[in-house]
């Protein structure tokens, strides 16, 4: 039995290098056995590569059962209107939200989430559209609430992706920025509720949320700045 005299790892007995830090094996007692086969190939080939495409349509199959039996039932049990729409939009912004991005010829996180925010004022509009108290309150929550809450959160997601991808922020900076934004996001949200319900605008929760992350963004930055501090955290955390 042979062993690394660098680390130590055990070896087999045809290795002539050790195979985690590829030292030469030393060992005159035991020569190296070059007449049995080697535990592990010799040469390596790439895996196949994932056939996303086949990937989306075997979902979209799967989720045609569904959808067949939404539509089904609403028509053998009818009810007065088509709540059938209502799952099945939801199954096709699901296969939007998981199968597009498979579709994409190479990562595009902007377009993935451009994508998946355009699905869900689709699927959003269509609720509207068959409101149960008329076209015309559905599109008036719709236009007032729901599309500027999706564009608020779409663009708290856009914005970071964006910057970390044209620039390069060290962690600290990273965490900064989302906790920035995410406070901003919140605000947007409770605004946006406050002008769609008609009260003044009072912000009760949201400013406790966005003072709390401009907190944490300005502990972040302090500690960045601080070498002393950010070492003991380094040594503290084991990073």
């Amino acid at each position: 039995m042979s062993y690394c005299v660098n680390c130590g790892v055990e070896l087999h007995p045809t290795a002539a290098h050790c195979a985690l830090c590829n030292t030469p094996v030393v060992n005159p007692v035991q020569p190296v056995d070059s007449a049995s086969p080697p535990p592990y190939p010799s040469a390596t080939q790439p895996a196949a590569a994932t056939n996303h495409a086949f990937i989306a349509r075997l979902l979209a199959g799967l989720l045609l059962l569904p959808i067949a039996v939404c539509i089904a039932t609403n028509l053998v049990f009818p009810s007065g209107y088509l709540w059938a729409v209502y799952p099945i939009g939801a199954i096709v912004l699901f296969w939007v939200l998981v199968a597009v991005p498979l579709l994409l010829p190479r990562p595009v996180p902007l377009v993935a989430i451009g994508i998946d925010a355009v699905a869900i004022l689709a699927y959003l509009f269509l609720i509207a559209a068959f409101d149960n108290k008329g076209f015309a309150t559905g599109l008036h929550w719709y236009l007032n609430l729901a599309l500027p809450i999706v564009c608020i959160l779409s663009a708290a997601v856009l914005i970071p992706v964006a910057v970390l991808r044209a620039y390069r922020f060290s962690g600290i900076h990273t965490a900064a920025l989302l906790f920035t934004i995410t406070g901003l996001a919140i605000l947007g949200v409770e605004t946006t509720v406050s002008f769609f319900v008609g009260t003044p605008l009072r912000l009760s929760w949201s400013w406790i949320v966005l003072v709390s992350c401009l907190a944490m963004t300005a502990a972040l930055l302090i500690i960045e700045r601080s070498p002393r501090v950010l070492e003991e955290i380094r040594r503290r955390l084991h990073m």
